[in-house]
Order: C-alpha cells, then structure tokens, then sequence
C-alpha cells in the first residue's frame, strides 16, 4: 500500500472520477498506474482507485491495456545440448583400439516466456485445456426428461448481490466470505458437498456467483417448472428452496441438473465467454482489480463424480490441481525444450514484449544476447538483484 504522501499526490494530479470514465481522459497520465518500466500493475490501479481518482469504468479500460500489453518473464540458464552425434571424440587406447568421449557442451541463454494473464492468449488457451479435462469423464446422469420420479444430487446456483446492500469494492471484498458461510450452512443442513464455482459481473460491476454443488448424502425432488421465457426448467419443490436461500443475503435461483455434463456446459460457458465480450471484460477487470480466482473447483467435486456409478475401478484419472486457474508463469510451467537440458535457471525478472520487439503471437524464445532496449532492462533488473543480496548479506553474499 502506498503512503499517504503518495495517494495526495495522486489525488492532487488526477482530475474527478467523473472524467476518468473513458481511456481518452487518463492516457496522457497513464504512467500514474505504471511501475518505473511503464508497464501497468495492479497495486498501483487499487491504490488509485481506493483514492477515488479511477472509476470503475476507467479500471475496465486499464485493465484491457494490462491484458493486450504483452509481457516476457525472462530467465537466465545455463544448459546442456541434447544433440551429440557431432560431438562424439574418438580416443585411442593403450592397446591400440578407440574409444569415444562425449564432449559436453554448455550455452549460457536468456529464455522469454509469455506471462499468462487472465483474458490474453496464453489465459485463453491454458484455461481452455484445462477445462476440456473435464469431457474425460463419464457423464452420470441423475433423471431423464420421461422419469416420473425424479431426483437429483446435482443443484446450479446464482447467487446474486443486492446493491443495495454495499458499494462494489465492499461487495467483491466480502463476497469470498459470504459464500464460503452459504457453503457451510448447506453443509450442516444436507451433509457433505462438493462444488464448482465462478465468478460473474452484472453489468454495474456487482459480483454475484455462479456454483454447482454436488450432494453426497442428499437428494432432492425434481418438478418442471415453466420460466417467464417459456422455457421448461427443472427445480426443487418450494419449501427446500425457501430454506435454501435464507443461507443467502440476495436473491437465489437454484435449478436442478439433469446430468453433469450440463453443469459442466454451463460453468464453462460462463469461465469461457469472459474471456471475449464486453461483460467479460467487466468481470475479468473485477476479478483482477480485487484478486480473486476466476473460478475454483473443490477437491472431492471430480473424485465423487468419477466414482459416482464406477467405484473404485474407475479409468478415468483426472486431478483436481490440473484443473486450477493458470498462474502468471503458467507457461514455464507447461514449457518442454526439445534441444536443451536446463541445468541451473535464474530469475531475472519482467521484461515488456515492446522492449524485446517481438509479435505478440510469441510465446516463447531464447538468445544469447537479448535486443539492446531489453538488455538495458535486464541488466538494471540484475544489478538490482544483486544489490538486494548484497545490501542483505553482505558483499560476499553470506550471512
């Protein structure tokens, strides 16, 4: 958190959050929510706009710069060359036969890798993959339209969130917690669960929740139900609902899913459509502004859907940590070179994709001598580096 002086001076410089809701007004300022590199960094937007000098709509438009503003996280290695044929050195032995020695090879390189924000390409992608895990598994089907009793365990929520109750910044604060005590009252109420939750804005950037959760010792009754759209909907009978939502502040809506690959289909259609339309952009700014995870799994929802119907001879081996949102250095994560062997690996730090004068559609690269604008950032970021270790430890970097 910045300092007082710092959020004054913010506040001295930067015009009303009235003229601050369109790009055009705050680009000329735009280092005002940079760090020293000119690339934009969260903390310093929160700082802003905790200040009241951005709008939420100004945040918006930041947030999509942030996201197109392509970014390299740059490593220092030193590696091994896999390719040998033209480096086998033939020695002669002392009984007149040869042998061969492997000449080993080192290279020291710098490797850029494409940080992984949520909304870019590589987010897209990652998120993408991971998801599509989810097709492996077998459907398990609870009802089918001509059952005559029909039961479910598998219940989708909205959670939706009263404006009337906070501001926005109060409601993204507390909606991590509220949701967490509606998870538990159900909890006490119907045994254990296990759920599969996202994160959704309204169009005034109110948060509200999107969750299928699984009930391992509950079922529930299944009637059709009409909607105001005329389309036939499955619910739960009245009374369970009225009790439901009382575990909620706001306005609840609860259908019961046939089949878990529908739940599947929806949740993915919510995490997958934020990544490209303009109510995505207005979540993925809210997400990223008050740093929250754009969705969650918890550890026994895929677990007790494999072994649903299957048992313990279930084929399918999907674990839950491979289905987690991707992280910023998701793609080194992800990354196999094919003609090195990395023996030792330094990081130095963030590089812009500007400063290494790269398409964006690069994901991936390595040099000996990285572009002159970059070295320069490099170079301050590594003298910077050592300084810490020095100024820690000492000249010889010991305690």
């Amino acid at each position: 958190m910045k300092n007082n002086s710092t959020q004054i001076y913010l506040q001295d410089v930067l015009p009303s959050p009235s003229s601050l809701s369109h790009l055009k007004d705050f680009k000329d300022r735009i280092d005002l929510i940079c760090n020293k590199y000119n690339a934009i960094r969260r903390y310093v937007v929160y700082d802003s706009f905790r200040c009241g000098v951005l709008s939420l709509d100004a945040v918006k438009d930041i947030y999509c710069i942030y996201r197109d503003d392509p970014e390299y996280i740059c490593l220092k290695t030193i590696e091994l060359e896999k390719t040998i044929q033209e480096r086998i050195i033939p020695l002669e032995n002392s009984d007149g036969g040869l042998s061969y020695d492997l000449g080993v090879k080192l290279s020291f390189k710098y490797r850029f890798f494409k940080a992984c924000k949520r909304g870019n390409d590589v987010y897209k992608e990652r998120v993408k993959s991971r998801l599509n895990i989810l097709r492996k598994l077998p459907s398990v089907v609870f009802f089918n339209d001509d059952d005559v009793d029909k039961r479910t365990s598998l219940l989708f929520f909205t959670l939706t969130y009263d404006p009337n109750r906070c501001d926005v910044a109060t409601a993204w604060k507390n909606i991590g917690k509220e949701f967490h005590l509606f998870l538990s009252n159900l909890r006490k109420q119907y045994g254990d669960i296990a759920h599969f939750r996202t994160w959704e804005s309204t169009q005034n950037y109110y948060p509200h929740v999107h969750v299928a959760v699984l009930f391992w010792d509950t079922s529930f009754i299944v009637l059709s139900h009409k909607d105001k759209d005329g389309k036939i909907r499955y619910r739960i009978p009245y009374n369970e609902k009225v009790k439901i939502s009382k575990y909620w502040h706001s306005h609840v809506d609860i259908q019961a899913i046939k089949s878990s690959d529908d739940v599947f289909l929806e949740l993915t259609k919510y995490i997958t459509k934020d990544l490209c339309s303009n109510k995505g952009d207005k979540t993925n700014a809210m997400i990223w502004l008050f740093n929250k995870q754009s969705y969650s799994l918890s550890k026994n929802f895929i677990r007790w859907l494999k072994n649903w119907y299957l048992g313990n001879d279930n084929p399918f081996d999907i674990e839950e940590d491979n289905l987690k949102e991707p992280s910023f250095t998701d793609l080194i994560n992800n990354m196999h070179n094919c003609n090195s062997v990395i023996l030792e690996c330094e990081f130095i730090g963030i590089v812009r994709g500007s400063d290494l004068g790269i398409s964006s559609d690069v994901w991936h690269f390595a040099c000996e001598k990285p572009p002159p604008r970059a070295w320069s950032v490099i170079k301050e970021l590594m003298d910077r580096r050592k300084s810490l270790v020095y100024g820690r430890f000492g000249k010889s970097g010991v305690s």
